[in-house]
């Protein structure tokens, strides 16, 4: 029973990961994108810890965030498809994707004029269906 006692003392772990452990957790979620964006690994730390704990919790935060990412980047794409398309197709397309272009300006930190400029057209579009 001692020697179990002398383990226990001497396996003590703080719980605290050490910064190197979570650049490399997050780094590594961003080998496998297929589109290579320019990112700082400190930013992501600085705004997951606040909410992670554990390697699995910074491995989720960085598998949606790079998700969201591909999500905006997608929308992006599309939107600069749209140039050719019909009022109908256009409208169906913010409808559908709405909140994620209201990320997308809040990202990039759109003037409120602009941010509430599409709302209101939404909202007159939903408002027609």
């Amino acid at each position: 029973m001692a020697i179990y006692q002398d383990l226990v003392e001497n396996l003590e772990i703080s719980g605290h990961m050490r910064q190197k452990d979570i650049f490399d957790i997050i780094k590594k979620q961003f080998d496998d994108i297929p589109h290579k964006r320019e990112f700082k690994v400190e930013k992501i730390i600085e705004t997951a810890q606040g909410i992670c704990n554990t390697p699995a919790d910074f491995t989720s935060f960085t598998e949606k965030a790079i998700a969201l990412c591909s999500t905006e980047y997608k929308v992006l794409v599309k939107l600069r498809d749209l140039k050719e398309s019909t009022d109908q197709e256009k409208n169906e397309f913010i409808k559908l994707n709405f909140k994620t272009i209201l990320g997308i300006l809040d990202a990039v930190k759109a003037p409120p004029p602009v941010k509430s400029q599409h709302q209101k057209r939404s909202e007159k579009l939903c408002k027609t269906l």
